[in-house]
């Protein structure tokens, strides 16, 4: 029923960023499961190069899990020297990835920023005048990301697109509850591959309600995390049945 929901099919209206960021997200949750190490560089490469915050989520998701589970640990290595030189590689990388993504974001502002902060700052004034949601700059940050999964605040936005935004928000909120009790409380700890697709899931609640205060694009950018979702979905089905 998912496949159904409102909001994924948005993306049927035109080709744009997004929706291949969809796309790519979509292949690189493919290509980890199944490891298919080229199609999982090709899809971070696209990633990097639509939308480099989501590229560093993807990035950072794939980091902690190589580092806890090993999906691509070779046989004969054992965990502890896989984990060494994940380690060993994973900081250099991410300082490189931080100054990339620090320079990228100069182009935002002519004097510059001096810090991310600065960053988020003007990301949400820039969005703020973009007129496709209420501002929610004012609002403490756990109740952006309430927002940003349930699509509104209901003490702040009660208009009929609102609402039907939030019935589709608690149909989101639901599923992932019980995706994260199906997982924790059902001795599927051995699930890695579905704990892989709710660290990405987590961190992407996480991080993008700090980049955007307008909830019309919060509401958009919700809609990446419906693909990995019902993955998870088809993955607890299948594992059920023995067949992954």
């Amino acid at each position: 029923m998912l496949l159904f929901i409102p909001g994924l099919h948005f993306w049927t209206v035109a080709i744009g960023k997004d929706c291949l960021v969809l796309l790519f997200i979509s292949l690189f949750l493919y290509a980890y499961i199944y490891k298919k190490i080229k199609l999982l560089v090709f899809s971070l490469v696209f990633l990097a190069l639509i939308r480099i915050h989501v590229f560093a989520i993807v990035f950072l998701t794939f980091i902690l899990h190589e580092f806890i589970y090993g999906n691509f640990k070779l046989k004969k290595i054992s965990m502890g020297v896989y984990r060494f030189i994940i380690l060993v590689l994973s900081i250099p990388s991410l300082f490189v990835l931080y100054q990339f993504l620090f320079s990228f974001i100069q182009k935002y502002s002519e004097d510059g920023f001096s810090d991310i902060g600065g960053f988020v700052e003007n990301r949400n004034e820039a969005y703020s005048e973009e007129g496709s949601g209420l501002l929610l700059a004012s609002q403490p940050y756990i109740l952006k990301m309430l927002a940003f999964v349930l699509g509104g605040l209901p003490w702040l936005s009660l208009d009929p697109l609102s609402l039907f935004s939030m019935a589709e928000g608690v149909v989101v909120i639901g599923i992932l509850l019980y995706s994260y009790y199906y997982l924790f409380t059902k001795d599927k700890f051995n699930n890695s591959k579905q704990i892989f697709i709710l660290i990405f899931i987590a961190l992407f609640i996480l991080f993008m309600p700090l980049i955007s205060a307008n909830l019309g694009i919060m509401v958009r950018m919700r809609v990446m995390l419906y693909i990995p979702i019902l993955t998870v979905l088809l993955m607890f089905m299948l594992s059920s049945e023995r067949k992954i």
